[in-house]
């Protein structure tokens, strides 16, 4: 299958959504190849991480902090578990028609 894209984003976590889904909020597509969500069971994502001041800047131009703002486990520190953060931001990179996700995608050069 070929793709024609404007920015291709290769990686798994929430980097690889954060980078697709703020290109998207300046009017740039993305695909976003071989991303895998964090596994909660592996002991990643199960404790708050607080947001920097300048986290939360950066992503409320871009409406992702509103779309987190349910999900915050406090908000004075501003703070999230990273698999509520990834879940959430894979959701809303998914419903964004400048966004899309292949998830275990593998690419190959031609």
């Amino acid at each position: 299958m070929q793709i024609d894209t404007s920015l291709l984003v290769v990686g798994s976590g929430p980097g690889a959504l954060l980078v697709g889904k703020l290109a998207s909020g300046r009017g740039l597509g993305s695909v976003i190849a071989g991303h895998q969500i964090t596994d909660p069971d592996q002991g990643d994502g199960d404790e708050p991480t607080p947001l920097s001041d300048e986290a939360v800047a950066i992503l409320t131009p871009h409406g992702v902090f509103d779309v987190l703002r349910p999900y915050l486990a406090s908000h004075h520190p501003v703070a999230i578990e990273p698999a509520a953060f990834e879940e959430v931001l894979k959701h809303h990179c998914v419903a964004d028609m400048n966004t899309t996700v292949y998830d275990g995608l593998q690419l190959v050069e031609a």
